[in-house]
């Protein structure tokens, strides 16, 4: 093996299991923007009968889901399957034990937390990728919501590998300030509170957000974490 491959290859096979996460996330996001970048070009392959039938497959509707769960289309359920699988299948496949998952469950909590930090109007993804401000909104409540699942999971089984879990949450009050904003973000993104109080929940959102990313990025910094960084520039962002 050349010299080049050989320390790419030693390079590749030190990447943590999670990491590779993030990876796939920018390699499909590269992918988008070239085949936007072709789209614009008007060097699409596809023929146009076959992207019009495989459209309308895609975005077939599904009313009678859409109020339970924020699923409206057979593509949006392909789209949060993958998200979902994803997710669950770094999260416990050849995972050592509670110990190596809590591990897992913060470092997907930090990787799903990359998205969410776009600004307060959607504006960059939006210009970036090309889509609506409702298809961005759509996928922040998702990732979201994973992230919310990492952070809580990452936190319970913390606890309950805790020797003295009550005087541990007294010390580690900075985490459960963290959990408790993201607790309550949840009722104040639903559908139906953002439709008749926008403006006040919008509010209330943007306040937990700040507080949960606060006390993120200093529980992280305060624990040595490898994902510290990650957490500072999704506040950056």
């Amino acid at each position: 093996m050349f010299p080049i491959l050989s320390d790419l290859y030693k390079q590749t096979t030190q990447i943590q299991y999670v990491d590779s996460y993030g990876i796939w996330i920018a390699i499909l996001l590269g992918v988008w923007l070239i085949a936007r970048l072709a789209h614009r070009l008007g060097r699409w392959t596809v023929q146009r009968p076959i992207a019009v039938s495989l459209g309308w497959r895609i975005g077939y509707e599904l009313p009678w889901l859409a109020p339970t769960i924020d699923i409206s289309t057979a593509f949006e359920v392909i789209l949060v399957g993958v998200l979902l699988g994803a997710n669950i299948v770094l999260l416990l496949v050849s995972a050592h034990g509670w110990a190596d998952v809590q591990q897992r469950a913060a470092k997907l909590a930090v990787l799903n937390l990359l998205p969410l930090g776009t600004g307060l109007t959607f504006g960059l993804p939006v210009h970036l990728l090309g889509i609506s401000r409702s298809a961005v909104a759509w996928w922040h409540r998702w990732f979201g919501r994973v992230m919310a699942a990492h952070s809580l999971l990452h936190g319970a089984i913390a606890i309950a590998r805790a020797d003295n879990p009550i005087p541990s949450m007294r010390h580690d009050w900075v985490p459960l300030l963290a959990a408790a904003a993201i607790l309550m973000m949840v009722p104040v993104t639903l559908h139906v509170v953002v439709r008749r109080h926008c403006q006040v929940a919008m509010r209330i959102h943007y306040l937990l957000a700040v507080t949960a990313m606060v006390a993120l990025a200093y529980h992280s910094w305060d624990r040595g974490s490898d994902s510290r960084w990650q957490v500072v520039g999704a506040g950056a962002l």
